[in-house]
């Protein structure tokens, strides 16, 4: 049976639907690859890099730890009282997302007063 050719059977939903979960799987597998870590440095203002001891010291005397703790403290609270909110009304957990945001501005806003600011690291 040289030359005889299989008849082509015609396309069916199925052969249709497949295209798209192909391309939706491999949507989903390239949104969730790996990703660099950016990174931060510290500079002081006249663009110079800050050694670590100098952040060290800066942090410490800006309560970094503390701060943080208690910032920790106030998203855990919005995250714990969010789910009894309305659907539209979110007055409780919004005023503890803000609470723990002037929290960590007010840090950042005492690392520049020591001549301190955070920029993504250089690659060299």
């Amino acid at each position: 049976m040289a030359g005889v050719r299989a008849e082509e059977r015609p396309a069916t939903v199925g052969d249709w639907v497949k295209i798209p979960t192909i391309y939706s799987v491999l949507l989903v597998l390239c949104a969730c690859a790996p990703r660099p870590r950016i990174e931060y440095e510290y500079v002081f203002h006249d663009g110079t890099l800050a050694s670590s001891s100098e952040v060290t010291e800066a942090k410490a005397e800006c309560q970094y730890d503390a701060k943080m703790r208690e910032a920790d403290n106030y998203y855990s609270k919005a995250l714990s009282v969010a789910p009894s909110e309305s659907k539209y009304v979110k007055t409780q957990s919004k005023a503890f997302n803000m609470a723990a945001g002037e929290i960590i501005l007010e840090f950042y806003r005492c690392l520049h007063d020591h001549g301190l600011q955070k920029r993504e690291k250089v690659q060299p």
